[in-house]
């Protein structure tokens, strides 16, 4: 009865701090706007036909009209590579051009493999709540409520910026080559205004979209790396069992048996819960990797050409300048900020790795034989092979992956500086 009581209180403590709480807004928004399927976790038990029905032509109205824009801006840019005097003349249109193909791609990813995104985020639910129940996770409350703060009030914020400042270019001349306002004959029949407005609806479903490409997988790469961290907190208390002048009030009914069987036990529960989210890094990457790559390449395109605009035209038009230069703070901050989070599982099991050492050192005279190699097996594991992320296993995305795109932004400003 106590120990029903206990997971009861830890139930309602550890509610709306799951992965699939942190998540529910972005579910909510792509379940009820019919811009994507349910790939975090089913809406209802049963089937409804009405319902389906109309989020499969919601889901088919936004892909055309995403698809489209997409046509539109291709075409568009095509005839100006055509006819373009200097490579600056084609860089509004790549702008427009360029987050659109991601967006697009997204969102079939998403279709495509509905079936494993409900299948993982359905089995990490479960583990979740079972290391919930087993193990004490207090220190990481804080921490999840402040970092789901900072994504959705950035996410919210940066829409609005890039909105406001998109809709000054677009209201401001609405007559550029690369806008449907300058069709003639979409202007005789629908209002400038409303044209101008479409392609502030583009950029909301596309910033929408994109962001399942980073911020999603980085949220759950960062809730994964708590539960590392979670781990690493059992395996540091677990080794004061070995402990002979140990006399926790809490385990005086454990402690009374072979401390190194106790031990022993409770190390290989440890070991198999590792390796279940070594099994969930795994899918992770089958599941995002493709999209974290593709994020990262459009990132950086973005990035670099927006660095080009900027130095180009900082004193011919220095409004412009400024619009681009806010673009690509934004850009940044968005890799930033998703990286940061992404890299908390290497960090996590980095120092998971260096805890067990020194843990391992104290401790040697008191480890049984056959843990004790099981240790140093273990502790090899997480250095030749640590957890982290990897998009098509190219590359694993560790703190040292943003300074190699600092190293590579410097270069190219300097290129850029030397050129002009």
């Amino acid at each position: 009865m106590v120990r029903e009581k206990a997971n009861h209180i830890e139930i309602g403590r550890t509610r709306g701090l799951t992965l699939k709480d942190t998540l529910h807004p972005w579910w909510v928004l792509t379940r009820y706007f019919s811009i994507m399927p349910d790939w975090c976790h089913p809406y209802h038990d049963r089937d409804r036909p009405v319902l389906n029905a109309f989020r499969c032509i919601g889901i088919a109205v936004v892909m055309g009209f995403i698809s489209l824009m997409l046509i539109f801006h291709l075409t568009k840019m095509v005839m100006a590579i055509l006819v373009m005097t200097t490579l600056h003349s084609i860089i509004p249109y790549m702008l427009w051009l360029s987050a659109i193909p991601l967006a697009l791609f997204t969102q079939l990813w998403y279709v495509y493999y509905r079936r494993e995104f409900l299948d993982f985020f359905r089995d990490w639910g479960h583990f979740e709540k079972e290391l919930m129940l087993g193990y004490n996770h207090h220190d990481m409350f804080s921490t999840i409520k402040k970092t789901r703060a900072l994504i959705y009030t950035s996410r919210l914020l940066m829409l609005i910026g890039l909105l406001v400042g998109m809709g000054f270019v677009v209201f401001r001349k609405p007559d550029v080559p690369y806008l449907l306002s300058n069709l003639q004959f979409l202007r005789q029949i629908i209002p400038v205004p409303i044209l101008c407005s479409i392609h502030l609806v583009n950029i909301t479903c596309v910033v929408i979209l994109a962001s399942f490409c980073d911020s999603v997988s980085a949220l759950a790469f960062f809730h994964i790396a708590l539960e590392v961290r979670v781990l690493l907190n059992e395996f540091e208390r677990i080794f004061t069992i070995l402990d002979p002048l140990n006399h926790d009030e809490k385990m005086t009914d454990q402690l009374e048996l072979n401390r190194g069987y106790l031990f022993a036990t409770h190390l290989r529960q440890l070991f198999d819960y590792y390796e279940t989210l070594r099994s969930f890094v795994t899918r992770s990457n089958s599941l995002f990797g493709v999209l974290w790559f593709l994020n990262h390449c459009m990132r950086l395109s973005i990035i670099c050409i927006m660095l080009y605009s900027v130095l180009y035209m900082f004193q011919s038009s220095p409004e412009d300048a400024g619009i681009y230069l806010a673009n690509l703070l934004t850009n940044v901050y968005e890799l930033v900020i998703c990286t940061l989070l992404t890299t908390k599982i290497y960090c996590a099991s980095d120092r998971l790795r260096s805890v067990l050492t020194v843990l391992l050192t104290k401790y040697w005279d008191l480890i049984p034989n056959g843990e004790r190699e099981l240790l140093i097996v273990f502790i090899g594991r997480l250095q030749t092979d640590p957890l982290a992320a990897s998009p098509l296993g190219l590359y694993n995305v560790t703190p040292s992956f943003l300074l190699t795109i600092t190293s590579l932004t410097i270069t190219y400003v300097v290129i850029l500086l030397q050129s002009k």
